[in-house]
């Protein structure tokens, strides 16, 4: 596992993503992105990047600066529209129902990651919210986040 990876705390497939990327595949990447990271335009506005600190590429130049390439990566497949064909390519390979059903309380971030990843499994999920839409802090409070003023649509 690449250094970057390991201190990632999504250990996401870094490696994977850049080399996609490099090679011009851009909707691939932004597949494999997803697999680990739901919220990639968020994140890539957000995170601190404990992979830049840990980038080998620091001793040739400068590390790789993950959040520039989230947001790329993102808010370019949204702008194409290639982002519901992505989606669809990973709800195919969405696992059998399993019959659970999972309450998830708090819509934020953290809340449609864990359904995301649990619907993928197969499980049905209900969030219980004070909001009537989600997205938590994001959507509702005063962060001082570099977040968009028109934010870009996240799905899950």
């Amino acid at each position: 596992m690449a250094l970057c990876e390991n201190s990632c705390p999504l250990h996401m497939n870094i490696p994977g993503y850049l080399q996609l990327l490099k090679e011009g595949r851009l909707e691939e990447a932004f597949e494999l992105t997803l697999r680990d990271n739901p919220l990639p335009g968020t994140v890539g506005r957000i995170c601190y990047f404990h992979c830049q600190m840990r980038c080998r590429r620091e001793m040739v130049d400068d590390p790789v600066s993950q959040g520039e390439i989230h947001r790329y990566l993102a808010d370019t497949m949204y702008k194409m529209g290639k982002e519901k064909e992505i989606y669809q390519r990973l709800i195919k390979e969405k696992f059998s129902q399993t019959g659970k059903k999972i309450a998830i309380i708090g819509a934020g971030p953290a809340g449609l990651t864990a359904a995301y990843y649990l619907v993928r499994l197969g499980h049905r999920r209900n969030y219980y919210d004070n909001h009537a839409k989600a997205g938590g802090i994001l959507q509702y409070g005063n962060t001082g986040l570099p977040l968009p003023k028109r934010r870009t649509k996240q799905r899950t």
